[in-house]
């Protein structure tokens, strides 16, 4: 379905009266994509028809699960992965706290932990993912990943240049590799929104790769100064190599990486 910059200006302001779907202050462009998505899922031909379905409490969680885009990989990046395990784990406080703001598939956070039990200090962190949709929330929490992606991400975990225990990680089944209970014990996925998923946490590094692409420069100021408060003093903050911090905010924090777009509080 074709839809006109009107229809995407009624259709987000329409659905903003829901909790947890306020999507002001997205690019038009993603907008678009996701709702084109949502409506071919869901056999959609008219507005008034997703209306409708929006009543359905389950509608709605799979429309705010659609709104996300997928992670695709494992170690995506290696030389990231492997800049924060040799120059940023030794540099954070025992017993804080990981964080992967609107995480979707969690193949990031397992990234870290796989990290966190090689360099044995699995039980010094914990990791907390948040997505405001059950399905998500479920799946990360359940460890599972696709098996399509299992050789691209053995690859990437190759690049690290670890030992190899990679295969260790799974539990093999039919229709999925579900990632072992070893490595997803320091993980919770919260279903929440950012602003309440780490109210008590001592937050000492933050990923948001490819979080903001689509925001306006409002509400990226808005988000990332949300991030920047949550964050313990000397805490870092992982952004996206094609993102840009607001001024606001790169103001306040030091440059760790410029190539893999790392800041330190």
């Amino acid at each position: 379905m074709n839809f006109s910059i009107s229809e995407i200006k009624e259709i987000t302001s329409t659905i903003s009266a829901y909790d947890k779907m306020d999507y002001n202050g997205y690019s038009i462009s993603f907008i678009k994509r996701r709702l084109a998505v949502i409506f071919d899922l869901l056999n959609i031909k008219r507005i008034p028809q997703f209306y409708e379905q929006l009543k359905n409490e389950k509608v709605r969680d799979k429309v705010i699960g659609e709104m996300f885009v997928e992670t695709t990989e494992m170690f995506r990046d290696p030389a990231f992965w492997r800049f924060v395990r040799d120059n940023i784990l030794n540099k954070l406080p025992d017993y804080s706290t990981f964080w992967f703001p609107n995480e979707t598939t969690g193949e990031e956070a397992f990234s870290i932990s796989i990290i966190l039990k090689e360099q044995k200090l699995k039980n010094k962190f914990k990791i907390i993912c948040n997505n405001p949709s059950n399905h998500w929330c479920n799946i990360i929490n359940a460890g599972n990943i696709k098996i399509k992606n299992y050789d691209i991400n053995y690859s990437n975990y190759k690049r690290l240049e670890n030992i190899d225990l990679f295969e260790t990680y799974f539990l093999k089944e039919s229709a999925t590799h579900v990632i072992s209970q070893e490595i997803r014990s320091i993980i919770n996925c919260k279903k929440d929104v950012c602003e309440k998923a780490v109210t008590n946490e001592r937050v000492s590094m933050i990923f948001v790769r490819n979080k903001a692409l689509y925001y306006d420069h409002n509400l990226s100021e808005q988000f990332f100064n949300m991030l920047y408060e949550k964050l313990i003093p000397g805490g870092f903050l992982a952004v996206g190599i094609k993102e840009r911090l607001p001024a606001s905010i790169s103001a306040k924090m030091t440059v760790v990486s410029e190539s893999e777009k790392i800041y330190r509080k």
